[in-house]
């Protein structure tokens, strides 16, 4: 087991609007930007808890990367013993399936 020990998160919400289809990849690319450059200077003062939380994480986050190995695991055995051909996870909506 893991010791618990407390950390501080701190959650930032994106929220950017745009008028002009045509600015959309810079607009992406700006929002993307500021969250790498803001995870390293956590990462790099140590701060950074490996942790995301799934509802505010970009498509491309990698949200089980801050699960320990054998939580994971357990969560895909549960998965596969209740929903073995995965129709929660094809219903529900989201990007990030365990």
């Amino acid at each position: 087991m893991h010791p618990l020990k407390t950390v501080f998160i701190t959650s930032i919400n994106i929220s950017i609007a745009w008028k002009n289809l045509a600015d959309e990849k810079c607009i992406l690319k700006f929002a993307a930007d500021f969250i790498a450059n803001s995870v390293k200077v956590a990462k790099d003062k140590n701060l950074f808890p490996d942790y995301i939380y799934q509802n505010y994480a970009a498509k491309d986050s990698k949200v089980f990367d801050g699960y320990a190995a054998k939580n994971h695991d357990r969560l895909r055995q549960i998965k596969a013993k209740y929903d073995p051909t995965g129709i929660f996870c094809k219903l529900q909506p989201g990007y990030f399936k365990p």
